[in-house]
């Protein structure tokens, strides 16, 4: 073969080998990214349907403690805690707020302390004001 052949083959040869490389490496990559993205889309789609299931068991359980304390016959009229502990806190406040509904000493302790880790607000009448 000829020897002004030769090398250009290699050239083209080499050229190409590291075209390859390089896309194998770079489409790589990029799959890796696109994995990690749909991984973290999963991950938030499934954390905000276990928030919306959480937030639906604390409402449920707001009212239920609402529709006791009712029938109890408890006043709803300085927005009593109805419920106060580590996991819950249920408040219940005006809607409009009055200045009573801001005052921390008519509010959930374990909410306003950042104790509870669910809060419900309803109003004076069980309508859901806020749920966290």
């Amino acid at each position: 073969m000829n020897k002004k052949f030769i090398i250009p083959v290699i050239a083209v040869v080499s050229i190409l080998i590291v075209g390859a490389t390089a896309f194998i490496y770079l489409k790589s990559t990029n799959d890796a990214k696109v994995k990690t993205e749909q991984e973290t889309a999963t991950k938030a789609q499934t954390e905000a349907v276990a928030f919306q299931e959480e937030r639906t068991e604390q409402i449920e359980y707001a009212k239920k403690l609402y529709t006791q304390y009712k029938a109890a016959g408890g006043s709803f009229a300085s927005g009593p805690c109805l419920a106060n502990g580590k996991e819950w806190a249920v408040d219940v406040a005006h809607n409009p707020r009055l200045p009573i509904d801001d005052d921390p000493s008519y509010q959930c302790s374990s909410y306003t302390s950042g104790q509870a880790k669910y809060f419900v607000e309803l109003d004076i009448e069980g309508n859901v004001l806020r749920a966290e």
